[in-house]
């Protein structure tokens, strides 16, 4: 089996590296609790906060209305994890490309 490898970007603060999608609440607030997916061969590390979250649940899935309210920005992995940091962890959310 072929391993796929994403693209990496390239950082002003820490150079090339694998990219992350966080929502905008996650990138500009403090104290969120938060839903994260792991990385996959896929698909890049996600989370999003729990406001996020009830829209998503509300629109059953990651429609046009519930991206917009997340407002995804790509991140290098290390500003994800500074971002994550301000923020409280609820669960993993598996992605739908991973095992069940």
């Amino acid at each position: 089996m072929e391993s796929q490898v994403r693209p990496k970007i390239q950082c002003p603060r820490h150079g090339a590296s694998e990219y992350s999608l966080v929502c905008r609440h996650l990138r500009l607030e403090s104290g969120r609790s938060y839903y994260a997916c792991k990385n996959t061969p896929h698909a890049p590390a996600q989370a999003w906060c729990a406001l996020c979250d009830e829209v998503l649940c509300a629109e059953q899935g990651w429609t046009e209305r519930a991206c917009g309210v997340a407002d995804w920005q790509i991140t290098c992995a290390e500003c994800c994890s500074a971002s994550l940091a301000r923020h409280n962890f609820l669960t993993w959310s598996v992605g739908t490309d991973e095992p069940q």
